[in-house]
């Protein structure tokens, strides 16, 4: 950055200057809107300018998708095709993400299993097992 005559010349890609002004405006960034390569060009362009807030609120939204880019093991309906069968044991298997609802999983052995986002709403879980490993 070089100050000429009375004016600031800021030697930088202009693509995202627009998001970098609005932010230091209103403090409103459409960070969720953008692609993952907006959303990193951007980051580049807070830390360039050392507006940590906005630096943060991007990482933020990066940690919070890398979260939910866990996949389960299983289907919803790889789910449906197991619990018509007698026993089912799901012990220590991904389901991260997935909808279970209105199913009903009475007795499904869900011991050590990922449950991330699961969702059970209006499901039957009727003598369903859940033990969590407290030792990791």
């Amino acid at each position: 950055m070089q100050i000429i005559f009375g004016y600031v010349f800021i030697d930088r890609d202009g693509k995202h200057f627009r998001h970098i002004l609005n932010w230091l405006r209103d403090g409103v960034a459409p960070i969720p809107k953008l692609s993952d390569l907006e959303r990193s060009e951007l980051l580049q362009e807070a830390e360039y300018y050392r507006l940590l807030g906005l630096v943060d609120e991007i990482n933020e939204v990066l940690n919070r998708k890398k979260d939910e880019e866990v996949e389960s093991e299983l289907t919803r309906t790889d789910i449906i095709k197991c619990i018509q069968s007698e026993k089912v044991r799901l012990r220590g298997v991904n389901l991260s993400g997935l909808d279970l609802s209105k199913l009903d999983l009475s007795g499904v052995d869900f011991s050590f299993a990922c449950l991330k986002n699961v969702n059970f709403s209006c499901a039957n879980l009727y003598r369903a097992k859940f033990q969590v490993n407290y030792a990791t």
